[in-house]
């Protein structure tokens, strides 16, 4: 009921427009372009102003799950999270897991009502020239401590009408399962073909997929998830490339000798 509370009919609606539009105080970058949207959220849960004036969690109604992405092209979600479902689960969102478990409040029913400083996700750093971005933040504090994250950054690049790339680096105390959980309600034969390209990657680098049903709070709909995953201490993975034009996701594994640049695209 709220949005006719504040539903005033003398304003005119306008489009949000394209381009890059960045919204600091809540740690959220939008980049649209006139078919698609790449959307990507790190931080307090609540905001830096809201943080800073002692509410440090959001009452329960948040997710364990800063560095999360959307994306969406022609009206479907190519990359999307659950919806609204009654569930506290880093997994169901596009955010690395260890042996299972994500980010501090994962698996809860309410998500911690505060949060120290140092596990508390910063804002991404963001550069863009108005109509592409590049974004990268240090995840490494929001994980459980038991799981030993010595370090966690994500990086990407979106210029949402031609790529959308991401890149994962991760270091854990000790070896661990490292997966990469990506979900998509779409219902094109791309799902199919993205298993394929990611398959042909497993041998060399040790890497195993799995496709499973994750619950999904939007009616109809079904999410769909493939999780990537590997068994070593230090792995860079590039999760995601998508070419939102031709509903096509793939994925591409980097060498931990070799990794990629941690800022693609700059």
């Amino acid at each position: 009921m709220y949005e006719f509370l504040f539903h005033d009919p003398a304003v005119t609606p306008t489009s949000p427009g394209l381009g890059v539009r960045t919204f600091p105080e809540i740690g959220q970058v939008t980049v649209r372009s006139h078919q698609a949207l790449c959307v990507l959220r790190a931080g307090p849960p609540l905001g830096l102003k809201r943080y800073a004036a002692g509410e440090y969690g959001a009452y329960g109604h948040s997710d364990p799950a800063s560095g999360a992405f959307l994306i969406e092209h022609d009206g479907r979600f190519i990359a999307c999270g659950p919806g609204p479902v009654y569930r506290r689960d880093t997994a169901l969102h596009n955010v690395v897991t260890i042996d299972g478990q994500g980010q501090i409040g994962d698996s809860t029913v309410w998500l911690p009502d505060f949060f120290p400083p140092e596990v508390l996700s910063p804002t991404p750093d963001v550069e863009s020239d108005g109509l592409r971005a590049s974004f990268f933040v240090d995840l490494t504090g929001t994980y459980l401590p038991h799981l030993g994250v010595e370090r966690c950054t994500r990086a990407m690049f979106a210029d949402p009408e031609r790529i959308v790339l991401g890149v994962d680096a991760l270091v854990c105390a000790r070896a661990r399962s490292l997966e990469w959980n990506t979900h998509s309600v779409s219902r094109s034969s791309s799902y199919r073909r993205r298993i394929h390209l990611c398959s042909s990657l497993m041998a060399e680098f040790d890497l195993s997929f799995s496709r499973r049903r994750v619950p999904c709070g939007r009616p109809g709909c079904q999410n769909s998830s493939l999780r990537i995953q590997t068994t070593e201490r230090e792995t860079t993975v590039v999760p995601l490339r998508s070419a939102p034009v031709k509903h096509n996701l793939s994925g591409a594994i980097c060498s931990p000798s070799n990794p990629p640049t941690n800022r693609p695209g700059t």
